[in-house]
């Protein structure tokens, strides 16, 4: 078998770290957004499609690895271009900061998941299920290789 090979989208064989592994989500969400017109969906329409949609699709891939930010800054460019204005000519305005687009709806916000909090959370999944399983056989192995989920989180390439 050849390496680097997909399973279940992933690209195996290959460093997560490159841009080159990320591309195929960054097509995907564009494919998607090419689908649809944008410039003839209201505004709610277009926060239903990045929350629903474009936000759900790398969700896989950020909870096993950690995102390049050059590879977050074109998935938040896309939303960002999505939601003020996808297919129309000429700039657009962003009338409220992406922070605030991102903050819970109770705090004022629009509810757009923040992609690069939402990866560190499903990555700190991992480390707790480190510190709390005992015996399980993929922890063995973890262990084994990387001495621990302690030099996981100290380790600083990764």
């Amino acid at each position: 078998m050849n390496a680097p090979f997909k399973y279940l989208g992933l690209l195996m064989g290959s460093c997560h770290k490159r841009n080159a592994f990320w591309a195929n989500v960054l097509e995907r969400m564009k494919s998607r957004l090419g689908r649809w017109k944008g410039r003839f969906l209201s505004l709610a329409r277009r926060v239903c499609l990045i929350k629903f949609v474009l936000s759900s699709i790398p969700i896989f891939y950020v909870s096993l690895f950690k995102f390049p930010s050059s590879v977050l800054k074109e998935i938040v460019k896309l939303q960002r271009k999505f939601l003020w204005g996808w297919g129309s000519v000429g700039k657009k305005i962003a009338w409220v900061s992406w922070r605030k687009v991102c903050e819970p709806r109770e705090d004022g916000g629009v509810g757009i998941l923040d992609l690069r909090l939402f990866n560190v959370a499903l990555l700190g999944k991992w480390i707790w299920c480190l510190g709390s399983d005992k015996g399980e056989l993929w922890k063995e192995i973890i262990d084994s290789k990387y001495g621990g989920w302690r030099s996981l989180k100290e380790n600083k390439s990764s």
